[in-house]
């Protein structure tokens, strides 16, 4: 069907013809659409217009729209639908042709100044909405300029990647351990680096003691991943999927959200500041690093696209094993420069010293 609806409640067509998108909303009735979208089909046929001028009268929520409908990226599509519902009103019914960099700039400041968000998702946003027109031109859609690259990002300092220093460790041990439900989260996320979204889904078919791995089947990044399980997880774990079916939930069953908001309460309540359930995460590799665990090994077990992005989180943890090396370099040097050096007692010292004329011939001249 070509003719949809908005939630806005408004009317866009779209068709394909020669394998060039044609698409206009903002229609009140379902047959001016059909109407319109008639019109111009013919007059694509007959070479009238061009694609390109299609999106060019369409407003920013049309826009936005019509690219969580159709963009085949779906890997930050959650985000992107969720950036673009927030800018929609603030740019109003602003044709795309007639928005400005200036009006992207107001747009990304009003929507933090509501939504309270940092410089840092404020250039999530900005990013959002270049991609956005980016892909309409790549579709044929729109012939005009980009507006949002000319939107500099802002400067944002590299954040403090917060881990939880072994007393802070203990004082969770103490206040979770009894606690049925926060407990096995908080223990297989310290232990695995797992997410709390990818926690709280874990199910006993996931869980493999014959290879001691768990099967995390949807990931940050759409990629599915083996974790393996750590010595200190096995015996709770197979305490925790005793007389369970293999769909039965793990842990609790209760949501991502749910434990995240409660596992912050805990922190607060034991006085930890600028802690949350992900601080985890960056603990366990914090403590695989330290340990001597490779880089690239944490950033596989992590699940991480590429093992720079680790190097960007943890990258100074990892800088000690260069402090090592080169220590474990000089004192090879000092060694071999004290065996290569010639053995001589005290007595051929002594030799060489009464050789020696002082003062030397010529320096007196």
């Amino acid at each position: 069907m070509s003719i949809r609806l908005t939630p806005e409640g408004k009317y866009y067509y779209r068709f394909q013809y020669k394998h060039r998108n044609f698409c206009e909303g903002g229609y009140r009735t379902k047959q001016q659409a059909l109407d319109a979208e008639t019109v111009t089909k013919d007059r694509a046929i007959r070479g009238v217009i061009v694609p390109e001028q299609i999106a060019a009268p369409m407003a920013f929520a049309e826009i936005g729209r019509l690219y969580v409908e159709k963009s085949p990226s779906k890997k930050t599509l959650r985000h992107d639908d969720q950036r673009l519902m927030i800018m929609a009103p603030y740019f109003k019914q602003t044709p795309l042709k007639d928005i400005t960099a200036q009006q992207v700039m107001e747009v990304l400041n009003k929507a933090q100044a509501a939504r309270k968000f940092s410089d840092h998702t404020w250039n999530h946003y900005q990013a959002t909405v270049r991609k956005v027109v980016n892909w309409l031109k790549e579709q044929n859609l729109f012939a005009g300029e980009n507006v949002a690259e000319k939107v500099k990002q802002r400067k944002v300092p590299k954040a403090r990647v917060r881990f939880f220093y072994p007393s802070e460790q203990k004082t969770l041990n103490e206040l979770l351990r009894q606690d049925p439900i926060l407990w096995p989260n908080y223990w297989i996320a310290l232990q695995t680096g797992m997410r709390a979204n990818e926690i709280a889904p874990m199910r006993v078919k996931d869980v493999s003691f014959l290879t001691n791995t768990i099967f995390i089947p949807h990931s940050k990044n759409y990629r599915s991943r083996y974790v393996p399980i750590s010595d200190d997880l096995i015996e709770p774990l197979k305490l925790w999927v005793a007389g369970k079916d293999p769909e039965q939930y793990v842990t609790s069953g209760y949501s991502a959200q749910w434990i995240t908001v409660m596992f912050k309460r805990v922190c607060e309540l034991a006085k930890i500041n600028d802690a949350n359930f992900h601080t985890l995460r960056h603990t366990f590799a914090y403590n695989r690093l330290v340990n001597g665990v490779p880089i690239y090994k944490v950033s596989k077990i992590l699940g991480h696209s590429s093992v720079t992005v680790t190097e960007d989180h943890y990258g100074h943890l990892a800088m000690q094993d260069l402090h090592d090396a080169v220590n474990q370099t000089a004192e090879t040097t000092r060694q071999t420069t004290r065996l290569a050096a010639p053995k001589s007692d005290e007595e051929e010292a002594e030799k060489v010293v009464m050789k020696l004329q002082w003062p030397m011939p010529g320096m007196l001249n």
